[in-house]
Parts: structure tokens; sequence; C-alpha cells
């Protein structure tokens, strides 16, 4: 359940309030503890959104705390050894990954214009190469450790966004969990396209129209009278029609709590979302290591190392998904990852291309 909490509240639910307090321009201590200062922070927060400034955090508050672009993302400086770990890191066109959020921020910085997705395709390479060309380093668009020594020289102070996955904890999770690196950047492919963020640094996220149906069953919701008027976000059945643009699935998730004035239409919408780099669905939340909704999604809004972290929990000792994969038994994985539709999306042998993508050997000579 979804706690009311006010001025002297304490406890876990106070932390992760605090946390997402400060993700919209606070400097809160993440203290456990509802003080004056949490308080004056939840009434400026409502004034913003609109909201009965009482700095009582009910329903309402929740939902626009959760479910709002952040103002302020995960950041801090970067460090002499990343400094030094990157100046070995080759990247060109193609190239994904928080490398590449950090090459992106380093010419936005030096005044280019571009998207930090993590993805090096046709805009970071023209911006690459004219880097290159104002510093005579050679116009080839990839960046190596003489175009890394100049954007350092440049931009010495940089303070990095860290919601970005790294090469390095894919590879340390791939060690703890006993997988080759392409299984798990297959996985996260297929899933997610590689992108856990929207561009408003909102974890992406799916709505589940049929999912959203049953979690209103399990809380003694009745949806057949609800769904009129609602068809494209309650439905009993699966619909592949419904989705929608990854853009427009925050629009759904906010349409289906706001059927209901309580907190059992906010965690039903919530649960029936699929979140992140990995898409693990709202409703999986204690298996993917979250005591509850408000814990995963706040966790999701920190970053793809939070997702990750994740998909780990999830497929660890849950009907033998991390045995199957392991195996690269793609179908079976699929169909206890993704559910009987699997063969229909084709999630098997997409698992497999993207496997085999990562796994491929340049050839020499």
């Amino acid at each position: 359940m979804i706690h009311i909490l006010k001025y002297r509240s304490k406890g876990k639910s106070v932390v992760l309030l605090q946390e997402l307090l400060n993700a919209y321009g606070n400097e809160l201590a993440v203290d456990q503890y509802f003080g004056r200062i949490t308080e004056g922070a939840v009434i400026n927060f409502q004034k913003k959104k609109g909201l009965v400034a009482d700095g009582i955090v009910g329903i309402k508050t929740w939902a626009k705390l959760l479910l709002s672009p952040p103002e302020m993302v995960n950041q801090s400086a970067i460090t002499s050894e990343e400094i030094t770990r990157l100046s070995k890191t080759l990247l060109k066109r193609g190239s994904r990954g928080a490398e590449v959020v950090i090459l992106q921020e380093l010419l936005n910085k030096l005044g280019a214009n571009l998207d930090t997705d993590g993805i090096f395709g046709g805009g970071s390479d023209a911006a690459v190469k004219k880097f290159q060309q104002q510093h005579q380093l050679g116009a080839d668009g990839i960046v190596g450790k003489k175009t890394w020594a100049k954007l350092f020289e440049l931009s010495p102070a940089l303070a990095l966004n860290r919601m970005k996955l790294s090469e390095q904890d894919i590879q340390k999770f791939a060690t703890d969990f006993n997988l080759e690196v392409p299984i798990v950047k297959a996985v996260r492919d297929v899933e997610s396209s590689g992108r856990g963020y929207l561009k408003d640094n909102r974890p992406i996220i799916l709505f589940e129209g049929h999912i959203f149906w049953k979690q209103l069953k399990n809380r003694g919701i009745n949806p057949v009278p609800l769904a009129v008027g609602n068809e494209n976000i309650l439905f009993p059945k699966w619909d592949r029609t419904s989705y929608g643009s990854v853009n427009s699935q925050y629009n759904r998730l906010e349409k289906a709590h706001s059927l209901g004035n309580n907190y059992k239409f906010l965690e039903a919408a919530i649960a029936s979302c699929s979140w992140g780099l990995f898409q693990i669905m709202g409703f999986n939340h204690k298996k993917a290591g979250a005591a509850n909704l408000v814990e995963y999604v706040t966790k999701a809004r920190r970053s793809e190392a939070e997702h990750l972290l994740a998909f780990g929990n999830f497929i660890t000792d849950n009907r033998n998904m991390l045995k199957f994969l392991r195996a690269k038994d793609w179908a079976n994985f699929a169909l206890r990852y993704n559910g009987s539709g699997y063969k229909a999306n084709r999630y098997d042998e997409r698992l497999e291309e993207a496997y085999l993508n990562h796994s491929a050997t340049p050839l020499l000579g």
C-alpha cells in the first residue's frame, strides 16, 4: 500500500520521498524523518504541480513525484581514473552506452546540440568530425586517444550524467552471474532497444491495458463499468493495437490511475507497466528486489545500473530463467520472461540475432 506521509512521519517511505524530492531541485538530507524542511519541500513541490499545498503526501502528490520528469539527474564529477579508462576506449559510429553519453556531454559543453542518448549515430558522428577538423585531429569520426585528450583538455571539470549503463557495469554483471557479455546486451537490446530513459529522463515504460484489468480486479475493483470510454487503457485481453508510441505511455498511465482517487488505482496502474532497460513489470517488483511499488519506481528513476540490478534479481531462482539464459536456450527464456506470446513477437529469434550481432568479430585483412 502507498502510505500517506506528513510532518513527523518516519521510516523507509520518507527516505524514498526525500530522494524523489531531491530530483526536483531540493538538497534534503535523506534521513528517514519528515521534518519541517522536508515539509517545506513538499509544499513547494505541490505549488509547482498545481496541487493543494498542505505539506501532506497523499495519492496525488505521490503520483506527481513518481511520474513527472525530474529536474535534476544523477550526476557527479568525472574522475582521473575515468579519464584514463576513456582515453583507452575507442568509439565510432554504431557505438552505444555510457561512454557515448560522456562523449556527447563533452561535445555539448563545447557547442554541439546532441541528444545525450548514448547512441553514436549520424549527429554524433558529424559533431565529432567537426570537432576534429577544428583542432587538426584528422576528421575520421573515430574517437581515440588524441580526440579524448583534446576534449578533456577543453572541459576539465565536467559533471557526468550517471544514469546510463556503462560497459564496466555490464561486464561486472556478466561475471557475477556467469553470463556472456553478449547475452546481457542481447536482452537489453531486445527489451528496450538499449534505452532505459526517455529524453525527459523518465524511465521508459510500456502500459499494458489487459494487465490493468487484472490488477484492478485483484484489488477488488470491477473494471467493467470503468472500461466505457477508456478502451485504449482498459480491456480484458491483450490487444497489440492498443499501445501507441513510446512517448505516449505516461499519458496512458496518467489516464489509468486517474480513474479513481485512492491508492488502489495508482498502484494498479504502476503495476501494469513494464519499466526501464529490461522492461520488468511493476507487479513483479518484489522479484526485482523492491519491497513495494514506490521503491521500484524510485529505483528505476535512479540509473540504468539499477535496471540491471533489478534484472539480476528477477532472473535469479525465477522459473530457471538464469539457467536457460546461460545455455542460450532463447525459446525457454523468452517463454518465461515475455510470456506465452513470445513466438508472435519473435522474442526468441530477436534475442538470438542480437546475441550473434554482439558476438561477431570483425574480419581482418
